[in-house]
């Protein structure tokens, strides 16, 4: 994924989060999709959800470590 289209991708999800109706279930649901899409991209030949999720896993765990480590 080239900048441009991820610039595009993130000001359409960041519109939608702006939108006063937009229930807590639909963000989740929006965020949920973000983090699949752009998790599915790391190993594009790979679309298996259960390979993206493991992905998604270990970078916040990852995250989590540093933010310890941060303190």
């Amino acid at each position: 994924m080239d900048a441009k289209k991820h610039d595009e991708i993130m000001v359409k999800i960041m519109n939608e989060l702006d939108k006063d109706n937009l229930s807590v279930a639909d963000g989740i649901s929006l965020w949920h999709s973000l983090g699949t899409f752009l998790f599915s991209s790391i190993d594009k030949e790979n679309k298996d959800v259960s390979v993206i999720y493991t992905h998604m896993k270990n970078y916040l765990n990852d995250m989590e470590k540093m933010k310890l480590q941060a303190k």
